[in-house]
């Protein structure tokens, strides 16, 4: 959850975020992507799902963390400038662990 006036921010800081993540090849626990609630319920809402094979895969693939690598790539200020306004737009978060149910889902198959 974001505060309404944080938006951009936080969609700048995450854009810079995935863009050095890329560059320094920052070990990531399996494949992640972004979605915004554009309908209904609270707002504004955004929600990152991350993918992992099994409970093992939660745990950290390194020990390096974000605030490190981000100061590698930009340099202290402006990588501490770029999580230190993307960290304010931020309200409040939560964290959910979901697991796919193949017998309880109804999954169209083309003719």
């Amino acid at each position: 959850m974001l505060k309404p006036e944080g938006i951009n921010d936080f969609i700048d800081g995450v854009k810079k975020v995935n863009d050095r993540i890329k560059k320094t090849n920052f070990p990531q626990a399996g494949p992640s992507r972004w979605y915004q609630l554009v309908n209904g319920g609270e707002s504004p809402h955004f929600v990152l799902v991350g993918d992992r094979a099994n409970w093992a895969s939660f745990q950290p693939p390194t020990d390096k963390i974000l605030d490190s690598m981000m100061e590698e790539a930009y340099g202290k200020e402006q990588g501490g400038a770029i999580l230190s306004a993307l960290r304010k737009a931020v309200r409040s978060t939560s964290t959910e662990a979901l697991q796919y149910r193949p017998d309880l889902s109804y999954v169209a198959t083309p003719k």
